[in-house]
């Protein structure tokens, strides 16, 4: 059997997910597709670009280690 989908989020058939964590997984879906637009734009030819994707990289990690806590 396969296991139910919700939201997005695939769950075994024991897991009641809570909209708390539905957020949560929605605010590191986010963070991740920001992860991925900072670090193409740190890829950039344009020195000033590079310093602040390198910066906003570091924040984003540190938010997605913060969310990642949070989580358990």
């Amino acid at each position: 059997m396969k296991s139910p989908i919700h939201d997005g989020i695939i769950a075994s058939d024991n897991t009641n997910i809570t909209p708390r964590r539905k957020m949560m997984h929605e605010i590191n879906n986010r963070l991740n597709t920001l992860h991925l637009g900072v670090t193409l734009m740190s890829e950039w030819d344009d020195p000033e670009l590079q310093r602040l994707g390198k910066i906003l990289t570091i924040e984003i990690e540190t938010l997605e280690t913060l969310l990642k806590t949070a989580l358990g």
